[in-house]
């Protein structure tokens, strides 16, 4: 029987060989001149996210150790990935080991009630029901690195595989989205945000506030603590799109001294607030944010929220690069507001693959993306497949489906 050891450098092995093959450099230049706003061709990826659950189920794991079966899997999932979904993923030889990183919260016990049902919708219970009065019991997070974890994870990865695949320590992956209410509603609840801004506009705006300056001081201590990585990369950057561009450092390209914000991607959404108008987006969200998306060196914005309705203050960004088009956005009103100054990352409607795949629906949606945005800096992202019926062959025939339409 094989020991952690034997499987892990087995799989290793077989990602170092996939990462070594042509069209792994192809797409990293592909990838570049898309995010240059040099565009060589229209992209496609696929995020399984929620579908991972189904697809692990055919991954079945060999290692022992709780640690060995965590790399086991990644490395089983990126083999995955490349021969069976098929898309324009870039597979490289690095393997990223984050920083376990904790923290101490705001100060009030966050708590969800759950559905019962695996994956499903949950509800916050929010802590604060008197924003005047409670308030006051936040404080700001002050994080800890695990250190011990971190070491041991390091050491583990690196006496495996070390000498195969570039292993690191990597915080990234730790640090998602400035975009703030979705923690504003793990206080308060999506309900009382959306009627603060009415009846009590001013406390919703001192909470607003708080969340940012509290964000910048996390943000800050990340910085300090010299735990940040590179996300000019392989790797995915905010809700979709491939990290490679000559105009951020990289592990390839680094800069002396400690990294920092300024030299990385960053990502803002608001997409609990679809239903509130741009002039309230303007009021309550995107001055709390703006501060902190501008510490980045270049930004994604937008997740499932159409956003051009925002663009008018989202353009204030001078180091705005990518924009979601989401699958309830006009792509052609996008297509005339961003032109060629962005990264329009195109979100198919996933509801079209996840129960029954409706692939003629499928096809007329690329079709009218390229139709209205295809001679512009444009990518495919297919993601939010929260199940995918068991089916994880839609994956590939979906890709097979939008290279077919921008071939023609």
């Amino acid at each position: 029987m094989a020991t952690n050891r034997e499987i892990l450098r087995q799989l290793a092995s077989r990602v170092k060989e996939i990462s070594e093959l042509p069209v792994m450099t192809e797409r990293k230049g592909q990838w570049t001149a898309l995010n240059d706003l040099k565009s060589e061709k229209t992209m496609v990826l696929v995020s399984p996210e929620g579908s991972w659950r189904e697809i692990n189920k055919l991954l079945p794991l060999s290692c022992t150790d709780e640690i060995s079966r965590s790399f086991e899997l990644q490395l089983r999932q990126k083999i995955y990935h490349y021969e069976h979904i098929c898309d324009d993923t870039v597979i490289d030889s690095d393997f990223d080991v984050p920083f376990m990183i904790s923290d101490t919260g705001y100060g009030v016990e966050l708590k969800h009630k759950e559905s019962g049902v695996e994956g499903g919708a949950f509800k916050h219970i929010a802590p604060i029901t008197d924003l005047d009065r409670d308030i006051e019991k936040l404080h700001f997070r002050e994080i800890t690195v695990e250190k011990d974890i971190s070491d041991t994870r390091l050491e583990s990865a690196m006496k495996s595989f070390g000498d195969i695949l570039k292993v690191s320590q990597n915080t990234v992956k730790h640090f998602w989205t400035t975009g703030l209410t979705v923690n504003v509603i793990e206080l308060i609840g999506l309900e009382d945000l959306m009627l603060y801004m009415f009846d009590n506009p001013e406390g919703l705006k001192k909470l607003m506030q708080f969340m940012s300056d509290d964000m910048s001081h996390y943000m800050d201590q990340l910085e300090s603590l010299n735990i940040l990585g590179y996300n000019n990369g392989n790797n995915l950057i905010g809700s979709g799109n491939w990290g490679l561009t000559s105009m951020l450092p990289s592990k390839q390209n680094p800069v002396e001294g400690k990294i920092n914000f300024s030299h990385l991607w960053g990502f803002g959404e608001s997409q609990e607030t679809i239903g509130i108008s741009p002039e309230m987006f303007g009021e309550f969200i995107y001055p709390y944010q703006k501060p902190l998306l501008e510490r980045f060196g270049m930004t994604y914005y937008g997740c499932c929220e159409p956003i051009e309705g925002r663009y008018k203050y989202l353009k204030q960004l001078e180091n705005l690069r990518c924009i979601s088009v989401s699958p309830w956005s006009n792509v052609e009103k996008c297509a005339e507001l961003y032109g060629q100054d962005y990264v329009l990352c195109r979100k198919p409607n996933p509801g079209l693959i996840c129960v029954d795949f409706a692939e003629e629906a499928c096809r007329q949606e690329i079709r009218d993306t390229l139709d209205k945005a295809g001679k512009l800096n444009l990518m495919f992202i297919l993601k939010d497949t929260h199940t995918i019926s068991n089916k994880p062959e839609r994956f590939k025939r979906w890709v097979e489906i939008a290279r077919e339409e921008i071939e023609k």
